[in-house]
């Protein structure tokens, strides 16, 4: 508003607030991945501001110029699309009319020389590292040529009528054979000379502000491939520079109307509030589209229910329910959240089966259900089209093993746990990698590979040498490959670093049996007592097995007499167990019995 008024705009005012209240702004606000727009333009705002305030010599020029420049590189790290400022600084000053001097030429320089190589740089990330390539981006040039107006056009259109706004829009079939897809140039280009017109005879702000808008909108317009262009060719955050003089022709065309069409200064008022806070109610209603995630997707698909991103991300989000209902025993509930990721899932498939990410969430919920051979089709689908995505491998491997085929299981594993990932390092997570690692090596340790098994287990190690997890497994491959020192040391470090006494007690049996083995020394002896007491102290003295290990390790302390006696006690509780395993457990008491010196030293 402030800076409209130095430039003596017609409804300054009214440009501001239809920039603040207008509901295509809301994505930019309300979406907290695109708030770098709002600081971006806040930025850039203030550098504009400090720009006219050296150009117009209000005060000491070197300090003014400096908080331009730096506020505009401020914006330009913030994002890179205000780099319109700098064709604003020139347009400003052919719209007042003002000459351009060698200092005022030396001083925009900067601005371009800042704007234009960090401009190439967002686009050199998006095509590299966010991977805005592949078939989605495969327009030709003249695809680009003809794809460019329309989008322009589109938020125009938009902003002078905002309805069915949405986060996702359609996204268009571009086709530059199709004579009708060229009709929005001819518009553009009418336009273009209608300007050039009125600049010769004398107004040259509609040229101005047409230009301003192009500059503003011109990272958004299919020249340069950007991310989003998967889903759709426009949306609201894109045009939320290009808002700037959208808002300021909106506030000139209204004033000069109004001027003409309402002679009393309060009516005109009275219209201009109404519009704004009808605007205002538009944009509120908006924000509440970005309540949460779950009602984003869910709204978006009401707007657009072609859109296959918000329906396979809405699975995604079900499936995390689905999963945590399952993990807290709720299986009711699992199966009925699971059941609507399916939809969802097989919505998105319906409208583009390409997307590998449509097939895993749709082989996961199958999976959730139970219907396993479903889930594995919709598996290899999935890992068809992402050979690369290390994830796809893993899922197929796991369903191969819930249905007993381990050695197809163990193969589709090693490629998930070896191949090299190719998802986009900004989404990438570690933990799934330890996992498809952690599950190839438990595979092998199961099929009993353990030679295979321990290099896994110790490249998890190399990266998380306080897992407790992988130190357990690592104790029972050394102690099944005899080597004795190295699972002592490795079920030391999983007890030490467990994270409470229900871990402890899974591994504590493996650690007291290689600390058992011949020729057990004093020290390991007593450690084996410590060990074993605590063991059968956590399980109250009620677990047979545990008095045995109690048992064991007494009489490697020498101490017989004890030992006996927890054989005894072990035997009373393995004489009520009727499990097939009961049969085993008094055997073993008896051979234990039987080995046992008398307690005053003879056999």
């Amino acid at each position: 508003w402030r800076i409209l008024l130095r430039l003596r705009v017609p409804g300054a005012w009214l440009a501001a607030a239809l920039f603040a209240v207008h509901p295509m702004q809301v994505e930019s606000v309300a979406w907290v991945t695109e708030r770098k727009n709002v600081l971006s333009m806040l930025l850039a705002l203030g550098s504009f501001r400090a720009w006219m305030a050296w150009d117009e010599r209000e005060e000491e020029r070197g300090g003014w110029y400096a908080l331009s420049l730096c506020l505009f590189v401020a914006a330009m790290l913030a994002k890179t699309t205000v780099a319109a400022l700098a064709p604003a600084l020139v347009l400003v000053q052919l719209w007042r009319r003002e000459a351009f001097t060698g200092v005022r030429i030396a001083a925009i320089t900067p601005f371009f020389a800042v704007g234009i190589p960090l401009g190439l740089l967002t686009a050199w990330v998006e095509k590299m590292h966010v991977k805005a390539s592949g078939v989605e981006f495969t327009l030709s040039a003249l695809e680009r040529v003809a794809l460019a107006p329309r989008s322009g056009l589109f938020y125009v259109a938009t902003w002078i009528w905002p309805n069915g706004l949405a986060f996702i829009y359609p996204r268009w079939r571009v086709n530059a054979a199709d004579p009708l897809q060229w009709l929005p140039l001819l518009v553009v280009v009418a336009i273009c000379v209608a300007g050039i017109v009125a600049w010769r005879r004398g107004t040259r702000g509609p040229l101005v502000l047409t230009l301003l808008f192009g500059a503003a909108a011109f990272p958004a317009l299919g020249f340069i491939d950007v991310y989003p262009f998967r889903y759709s060719y426009v949306a609201d955050h894109f045009a939320y520079v290009a808002s700037v003089p959208l808002a300021i022709a909106t506030a000139i065309v209204a004033t000069r109307l109004g001027l003409r069409w309402i002679a009393k200064p309060t009516a005109r008022a009275i219209v201009a509030g109404a519009v704004l806070v009808g605007l205002a109610g538009l944009s509120f209603a908006q924000t509440t589209a970005y309540r949460d995630e779950e009602t984003l997707w869910r709204r978006t698909l009401a707007t657009n229910p072609a859109a296959w991103m918000p329906a396979s991300n809405l699975a995604s989000l079900l499936l995390e329910r689905a999963g945590a209902a399952m993990a807290a025993g709720d299986t009711t509930r699992a199966m009925s959240v699971a059941q609507e990721a399916e939809v969802f899932a097989r919505t998105a498939a319906e409208v583009d089966a390409g997307q590998f990410t449509v097939w895993t969430n749709l082989s996961e919920a199958l999976r959730l259900q139970g219907k396993l051979s479903e889930a594995l089709i919709a598996a290899r689908k999935a890992q068809d089209l992402a050979p690369r995505i290390p994830d796809t491998h893993w899922a197929v491997g796991r369903l191969l093993e819930l249905q007993g085929d381990r050695d197809a299981a163990l193969l589709a594993y090693r490629e998930g746990a070896t191949l090299p990932d190719a998802t986009r390092s900004d989404v990438r997570e570690p933990g799934r990698e330890r996992m498809r690692i952690a599950d190839y090596a438990r595979l092998l340790t199961l099929m009993g590979r353990d030679a295979q098994a321990i290099e896994q287990w110790e490249a998890l190690q190399s990266r998380a040498p306080a897992d407790p997890i992988v130190a357990g497994n690592l104790g029972l491959g050394y102690a099944r490959l005899q080597r004795w020192d190295e699972a002592r040391d490795a079920y030391a470090r999983a007890i030490a670093n467990a994270p409470d006494d229900l871990f402890v007690a899974r591994v504590i049996p493996g650690f007291i049996e290689v600390l058992l083995v011949a020729p057990v020394e004093a020290e390991r002896a007593k450690d084996a007592v410590d060990a074993s007491s605590w063991l059968v102290g956590r399980t109250g003295r009620k677990d047979p097995l545990a008095l045995v290990l109690s048992a064991r390790a007494l009489a490697a302390a020498g101490d017989v007499a004890s030992a006996r006696k927890t054989l005894d006690e072990a035997r009373a509780l393995a004489a009520d167990l009727a499990d097939p395993n009961g049969k085993q457990i008094r055997d073993e008491i008896e051979r234990r019995m039987e080995a046992l010196p008398a307690a005053n030293g003879r056999p």
